[in-house]
């Protein structure tokens, strides 16, 4: 016979999403830095963008699950990232946990440099930050934001039919999220 599993360990779609907002605020300045600062060069552009996208969606999340289970948002929400068995996750779990936004990333970032230098320097320069922007948020083709969005509403789903309350990217990375 199979044991109960005690459900209410595992952290839920309510405390991820609220770990995720305060992950969220905190790399807020580092996006509007990329957005609103007024690059003179086409490379330098290119550079903060893909650099930014790179620290803040795959590199955050990397090393801090690595070090210590928890963004910054999941310890002020007090939830932390382990193995099934409550064991501190390693390297590995928590690359493999983050494969798929690392894809995704890696696409994005692709998109954004072909957008910037899709024009001209001198049009580049023209151009203001939110027009800036506009060009690469109109660059992203509509199939991958399907994708992506298939990607995190199928994590949801999985969330609410599981009793450990995993998402994809934790049986992705063997993981589970844990209350603490």
């Amino acid at each position: 016979m199979v044991p109960d599993i005690d459900k209410s360990r595992y952290a839920g779609i309510w405390l991820r999403l609220k770990a995720i907002i305060v992950d969220c605020v905190i790399l807020l300045p580092a996006w509007f830095y990329v957005i609103f600062f007024p690059f003179k060069s086409q490379i330098d552009a290119a550079t903060g963008a893909v650099g930014i996208l790179f620290l803040t969606g795959v590199f955050y999340p990397i090393l801090f699950h690595t070090l210590c289970g928890q963004t910054i948002g999941k310890m002020f929400i007090k939830i932390k990232v382990t193995q099934p068995d409550f064991s501190k996750i390693k390297f590995h779990h928590a690359l493999m946990r983050s494969s798929v936004d690392t894809v995704f990333a890696t696409i994005y970032a692709v998109i954004q440099v072909h957008a910037i230098y899709s024009i001209s320097i001198t049009q580049f320069q023209q151009l203001n930050a939110i027009d800036r922007a506009t060009l690469i948020s109109g660059a992203t083709p509509h199939t991958l934001s399907v994708i992506s969005s298939a990607w995190t509403l199928g994590g949801i789903l999985i969330i609410l039919i599981n009793a450990k309350k995993r998402a994809l990217r934790d049986f992705i990375g063997e993981t589970v999220l844990i209350k603490v």
